[in-house]
């Protein structure tokens, strides 16, 4: 077996359904699709009648004999259940794109390294709770049409950039958004036994601990899979404090009837920041010498989780009273204090600075590929077909190579895909006008 894509799930069949069909896409007979149900006994039998519907053998279901437990222990045991050579872990309601298997092979095998990392894509379905972004798919696209491009990555660098600017956490080479050589989970367990990614955020853990440990890595400048954010996403129910309060306390309460309560340094404020947070200041109490060249900036951790408080869809009162109850924490420190305040100030002068905006069709910049593309006028109703969509958009299949240095703006003007290029020449001509 080649690869294995785990797909942890819990009470979720409903978007399970569309995860696994966008897995089924690939054409690869080396290919497992391990379903690890964390579910209560009513949804594990949907769960199991489901798998029973694709009638595809590559599709396995494995029960958590430790159900209920915290997504962490789940992603731990769905990663040691695997019998791929190479692993990834996506979501119940996230995507994987046709070509990804193919591309990932093609450049560890050129590569010779333990781990391909990528930038995904993203994609909220239209029952997200952010109204303004319902069926938006934020596409990261190739530097080359027809071609992707894979570079070697110093692990432990990037892992210095995320803690220094903590908005860089999504670089880190998590198993959420990499394929990483069963090898490297071997040397996990045998440090740490078998639930050893013990963290609030199992996928920013687990870069951690990779950026950690002196493993191998390239990375592709095309992305293999599509992250979902539908009404019933963990990641959802705690961006948004007054969402869906059933999933933030099931999620919480299976987090401390394991022992993994809030840390003293740290205030459980926001998701992102706070998870890095969380994860860095877990692997080095448990490895102190690993973690020893790392340190994390909390002037920035304090600003950018102010930030994400202000950045929220709360309401004014209930971003403004945790916006206090992190002043409140960061008080003792005078740098992280006065960099929370500063972003309250501003808060407070011109909320809608912090409010989210109407997405554009296509937002463009040279170097940085990136499109917001409007679900709903290319028929997207769920992930599968996002990742479809995706798949259908980039011709990658077609070759993979290592970055030849041909990195200037007439390479990217030669190489991008064409209708990229129309909106970003009419969307340019607007701003010229």
């Amino acid at each position: 077996m080649k690869f294995s894509i785990v797909i942890p799930t819990r009470n979720r069949p409903e978007t399970l359904r569309s995860a696994v069909r966008s897995c089924l896409r690939i054409e690869r007979s080396d290919l497992e699709i391990l379903i690890c149900d964390n579910s209560d006994d009513a949804n594990y039998a949907r769960v199991r009648a489901l798998v029973g519907e694709f009638g595809d053998p590559r599709v396995r279901l494995a029960k958590n004999p430790k159900s209920p437990c915290s997504m962490s222990a789940n992603w731990s045991f769905g990663i040691n259940e695997a019998r791929g050579e190479f692993i990834t872990v996506i979501g119940d309601d996230d995507g994987m794109c046709d070509f990804a298997c193919d591309i990932a092979e093609a450049a560890l095998s050129q590569s010779g390294a333990q781990v391909v990392h990528w930038t995904p894509s993203l994609y909220w379905w239209p029952c997200c709770s952010n109204r303004k972004v319902a069926n938006t798919l934020k596409v990261h696209f190739g530097r080359a049409q027809g071609t992707a491009i894979w570079r070697r990555i110093d692990l432990g660098l990037l892992l210095k950039v995320a803690l220094q600017d903590v908005r860089e956490w999504y670089q880190l080479p998590m198993v959420y958004n990499s394929f990483v050589h069963r090898d490297v989970f071997s040397r996990f367990r045998a440090e740490w036994g078998d639930h050893f990614l013990f963290a609030v955020c199992p996928d920013i853990y687990s870069g951690v601990a990779l950026s950690c440990t002196g493993v191998s890595a390239v990375e592709l400048d095309c992305a293999l899979n599509v992250h979902g954010l539908s009404s019933r996403s963990n990641g959802e129910a705690h961006v948004v404090a007054t969402g869906n309060n059933e999933i933030r306390e099931d999620f919480s309460t299976l987090l401390r009837s394991e022992g993994i309560t809030d840390l003293p340094e740290i205030a459980n404020i926001g998701v992102f920041a706070y998870g890095l947070a969380d994860s860095f200041y877990r692997f080095k109490k448990l490895n102190p010498n690993a973690a020893a060249p790392y340190e994390l900036n909390r002037t920035t951790l304090a600003r950018n989780q102010a930030s994400e408080i202000a950045e929220s869809n709360d309401s004014f009162d209930v971003r403004l009273a945790y916006l206090e109850k992190l002043s409140d924490f960061f008080k003792p420190e005078h740098m992280p204090a006065r960099a929370v305040e500063r972003v309250r100030a501003v808060f407070l002068a011109d909320r809608t600075r912090f409010d989210c905006g109407q997405r554009s069709d296509v937002i463009y910049g040279l170097g940085h590929g990136i499109g917001f593309l409007d679900g709903s006028k290319f028929g997207l109703e769920s992930i599968a077909d996002a990742t479809a969509f995706v798949s259908n958009l980039f011709s990658v299949r077609q070759s993979c190579n290592e970055q030849d240095g041909m990195n200037n703006r007439a390479f990217y003007k030669k190489c991008f895909p064409p209708f990229v290029l129309d909106a970003y020449r009419a969307i340019k001509s607007r701003l010229e006008k």
